[in-house]
């Protein structure tokens, strides 16, 4: 069974390329997805879902508000540990 957390989006910087959630954890998007993730809208929520076939990009980030996903890593986790779900 795949690891899954649920989060509210707080702010999309740098045209799309890390979206901050609110635990305070930090995405950085696989560049592809950018032009997707950059449209997101504050206060959307956000569904992640690990996948453990996936490379670098070992996340998938639904946005349930708009029914759109990328794929993304945690770049600042808020527990410390790199890839591992946010507390």
């Amino acid at each position: 069974m795949s690891e899954q957390k649920r989060f509210m989006l707080v702010e999309v910087k740098n045209n799309g390329e890390t979206l901050v959630m609110d635990d305070g954890s930090e995405w950085t998007v696989n560049p592809g997805d950018m032009p997707t993730a950059c449209i997101w809208i504050v206060t959307a929520s956000i569904q992640a879902e690990l996948d453990n076939e996936a490379d670098a990009f070992s996340w998938a980030l639904l946005n349930t508000s708009a029914g759109q996903t990328v794929r993304a890593m945690i770049s600042k986790p808020t527990d410390g540990a790199e890839n591992s779900a946010p507390r």
